[in-house]
């Protein structure tokens, strides 16, 4: 799934896509929780021109990547998730 997300991500923002861009970046890190996925996410939220869009989508991710890291250490799955760091 995150390789599709990568495709997608990079795909998009070439075509100018921004919002799907985005979208694709969000998931992409949602799947790997990697630094480069949570970057490029940052990136296109501030490219959306949306002033307000990082912040919320900043705040969503790390949110998200906390509850991973909580439930993989409660069932004593190996991280990283997918083999990223």
């Amino acid at each position: 799934m995150a390789g599709l997300a990568h495709w997608l991500r990079d795909y998009a923002g070439a075509l100018g896509k921004i919002k799907l861009a985005l979208k694709a970046a969000a998931i992409a890190f949602e799947q790997t929780h990697a630094r480069e996925d949570f970057r490029a996410a940052e990136s296109w939220a501030k490219r959306s021109g949306a002033g307000k869009t990082w912040p919320k989508l900043r705040e969503a991710l790390r949110l998200w990547d906390a509850l991973a890291r909580k439930l993989v250490a409660f069932f004593g799955l190996p991280w990283p998730i997918e083999g990223n760091a």
